[in-house]
């Protein structure tokens, strides 16, 4: 990245991080679920499919709003959309 290695740690560490406060937050409410083996896998599989919808949706409708010679060059796509609509 021409970043220091220390930046890169930093920036890998804050991935880690966020990734592991969905899984301790799921691990934190199973002792309040029923049949928690089957439900809190099946909810986080459910909840990434549905953020996975959700941002292909998105990015599908983005690409039919903006025209594509501005998306190239967008910094900002979903703004860009919210300025055509």
């Amino acid at each position: 990245t021409g970043h220091s290695d220390s930046s890169a740690i930093m920036s890998a560490a804050s991935i880690a991080l966020w990734g592991f406060l969905g899984v301790e937050s799921a691990v934190v409410s199973s002792g309040q679920v029923e049949n928690p083996e089957r439900t809190v896998p099946r909810a986080t599989v459910y909840g990434l499919l549905i953020a996975s919808v959700c941002y292909v949706g998105s990015c599908t409708v983005i690409m039919g709003l903006v025209p594509h010679e501005e998306l190239i060059n967008s910094a900002a796509p979903f703004a860009d959309a919210a300025r055509y609509m």
